[in-house]
């Protein structure tokens, strides 16, 4: 298996909007975004994805392995003010048949890289459904710390769940 991470590039946008989807399909799947609630067009996406290019404050990188796409991350500033430039949300999935493969390692391992050398990124933070026990060991291990639960924050399948905030400080 060879695995490719890469940029994002407008090209992208078909194939990031069928992986987002498939995603949103799966059952018990933590994120907090249901299948209905994700529509983008394939120009919106187009037009996200070529803002992000190139950007000392916005990554986008798409995992590719044998060609198709199996997992995304998002690192973005929150803000362009100057008080809150520093601070980039952090999100990522990878396809269900690909997770516990290191995929979601390597596209973190690229996005806190890319953050040290960005010399504007000094925090990225992100939410994790608490019961994500896979990803919060993913980002312990890659140095971020709980900063604290935000209790009933997410409604997904019918019932509600607590999400984590961590954050790593470079």
């Amino acid at each position: 298996m060879k695995v490719e991470i890469r940029e994002a590039v407008p090209e992208d946008a078909q194939a990031l909007i069928r992986h987002i989807k498939l995603l949103t399909a799966e059952p018990n799947i933590p994120l907090p975004l249901a299948p209905d609630e994700f529509k983008y067009t394939v120009d919106e996406e187009r037009k996200m994805l070529a803002e992000s290019r190139g950007s000392d404050t916005s990554l986008f990188l798409l995992a590719f392995a044998d060609g198709v796409l199996v997992g995304e991350l998002t690192c973005r500033a929150t803000s362009s003010n100057r008080a809150q430039r520093h601070v980039a949300i952090l999100g990522m999935s990878v396809a269900a048949a690909w997770r516990g493969k290191g995929i979601g390692a390597q596209l973190l391992e690229r996005a806190i890289k890319w953050a040290k050398q960005s010399n504007t990124i000094k925090r990225i933070e992100l939410r994790v459904f608490a019961t994500n026990d896979r990803a919060i060991r993913l980002y312990t291990k890659s140095g971020f710390v709980r900063e604290g639960v935000l209790k009933k924050a997410a409604f997904r399948d019918g019932e509600f769940h607590d999400t984590v905030i961590m954050a790593l400080l470079l």
